[in-house]
């Protein structure tokens, strides 16, 4: 009856088992490629890292042209002397019209005046009176005889030279003549030496100034 039963369904039971095992190892491959496909999908797939690209630029060689193409054409330059107008001939002149004719009388030149430069005259001084000493309001006294020349009789005149100061005081005295008598010429220095002059003026202002005292010594 079992030989009847597997030969109703076709398949021997050794076969039905090869049939099973191949179709289990069938599914376990398709699990295990679906499994690594899915492992691969979850993870980024890394690269290795790809050098940079460097390009240089080479600029083009440039064309050559040529020196006489490159170079422009330059006419030469005409150098001509200038052309100075021809004055007419008098035969050639135009004859003077009416207007022309009519001409008015010539202004006479205006003289050159020359500049001559005038000589700078000198400004004159201002003239300086020298000091006095016969004023009146002087009160300067006389000088006294001495009395051993008027027992002699002797006689004489003293001229002295006398500087002034600007307040009129005596400041220094010198015998320019000599009377010959030594006590005449003593007794004429001690007198103008007490003296008061009025000092030297030039302008308004007085200034220092010599002045010649003559001192006479006679018995008459």
């Amino acid at each position: 009856m079992l030989s009847h039963s597997h030969s109703g369904t076709g398949l021997s039971p050794e076969r039905s088992r090869w049939t099973l095992v191949a179709l289990f190892v069938t599914l376990s491959v398709h699990g295990i490629g679906i499994s690594a496909l899915g492992h691969l999908w979850s993870e980024p797939v890394m690269l290795p890292p790809s050098r940079p690209l460097e390009v240089d630029l080479v600029a083009p060689p440039p064309k050559s042209v040529p020196v006489a193409q490159a170079l422009p054409r330059v006419k030469p330059a005409v150098i001509r002397p200038p052309v100075r107008p021809m004055s007419p001939t008098p035969a050639e002149q135009p004859p003077p019209t009416v207007e022309e004719s009519i001409t008015q009388p010539e202004k006479p030149p205006l003289p050159v005046t020359e500049s001559v430069a005038q000589p700078l005259r000198p400004v004159p001084p201002v003239p300086v009176n020298p000091p006095s000493f016969d004023a009146a309001y002087l009160n300067n006294p006389k000088p006294e005889y001495p009395r051993a020349a008027k027992k002699l009789g002797l006689q004489g005149t003293v001229l002295l030279r006398v500087q002034v100061s600007a307040e009129g005081q005596v400041e220094k005295i010198n015998i320019l003549t000599s009377s010959g008598v030594a006590s005449l010429d003593e007794v004429a220095i001690n007198t103008v030496q007490r003296w008061t002059f009025v000092p030297a003026r030039q302008g308004d202002r007085t200034i220092p100034g010599t002045v010649n005292v003559p001192i006479r010594f006679t018995l008459n």
